[in-house]
């Protein structure tokens, strides 16, 4: 009896052992032996499977996290672009009706002198031809304050040459 028991165990030990150090246990295994399910649960390969399984989650988690940092970063970099951009056209707007006016002023002083009214009819067609153009490129609205900029030095030469 004593035989029996001992090689039980002996052999109940090899086999546990043997099937412990064999490191592939896979949980999703729909069918696996009850010793194969001894040896992974007893050689601890459920719980390194368990362990690999939540490290992939907390990266999966980890790397949202970026990804919505950056979103966020994204999302304001944009609003201030847009704010940027609505600034510029106020800006425009307002040095638009500024030349508009100014050009409205001089040409009711020089009805009279059609020399001078000729400047300011050509002045007041490009800008006419700058408001036409209105586009919301901040590279075109730039290029659009550089022009009315430049029309506007015109204007100033005119009002120098008019003796202001």
């Amino acid at each position: 009896m004593k035989k029996i028991v001992l090689s039980c165990l002996v052999l109940s030990t090899a086999v546990l052992s043997g099937c412990a150090t064999q490191g592939h246990c896979d949980a999703t295994k729909t069918d696996p032996s009850m010793l194969e399910k001894l040896n992974c649960d007893l050689g601890g390969g459920y719980q390194r499977q368990v362990r690999q399984n939540e490290q992939a989650v907390l990266d999966a988690r980890a790397e949202n996290a970026m990804f919505h940092a950056i979103y966020v970063e994204i999302e304001e970099q944009r609003k201030a672009v847009r704010q940027d951009l609505a600034g510029q056209q106020q800006q425009l707007a307002k040095l638009q009706a500024n030349l508009n006016q100014l050009l409205g002023r001089l040409k009711t002083k020089y009805a009279h002198k059609s020399d001078t009214l000729q400047k300011i009819s050509e002045l007041e067609t490009q800008v006419a031809a700058l408001q036409q153009s209105g586009a919301h490129d901040p590279r075109s609205i730039q290029a659009k304050q550089q022009e009315l900029a430049e029309l506007q030095r015109k204007i100033s030469h005119l009002e120098l040459s008019l003796g202001y």
